[in-house]
């Protein structure tokens, strides 16, 4: 089993229900899911490839669940960084993951 299972499971058979509250109002899991492929296509343009890193040092919400669904979906390896951090342990640690990119405030807005 891998992390994106959970997501296309609960689209296949929970589409039309609740998946995830984001600043827009409700989600459903269909809507969650396809937010997350967007997001890929999107990463993806940015010139990221599969097997390339991405920071990430945003808090918990429903922007950092498409983003880290979206990572995975485009073959992109997430670095998650703890907000609570010093900056100096932050730069260590994208230094070390060799990450191309951080993100500190992401937000996907689909129309």
């Amino acid at each position: 089993m891998n992390v994106l299972y959970p997501l296309r499971r609960a689209a296949r058979y929970l589409g039309s229900n609740i998946g995830s509250h984001s600043a827009e109002g409700p989600l459903t899991w269909t809507e969650v899911a396809d937010r997350a492929y967007r997001g890929a296509a999107w990463l993806r343009d940015l010139g990221f490839q599969k097997g390339d890193r991405l920071a990430v040092w945003m808090l918990n919400s429903h922007d950092y669940l498409e983003l880290y669904y979206a990572t995975a979906i485009a073959g992109i390896v997430i670095v998650p960084l703890n907000t609570r951090w010093h900056e100096s342990d932050v730069a260590f640690t994208i230094n070390d993951a060799e990450a191309l990119g951080l993100v500190v405030e992401f937000r996907l807005v689909v129309k």
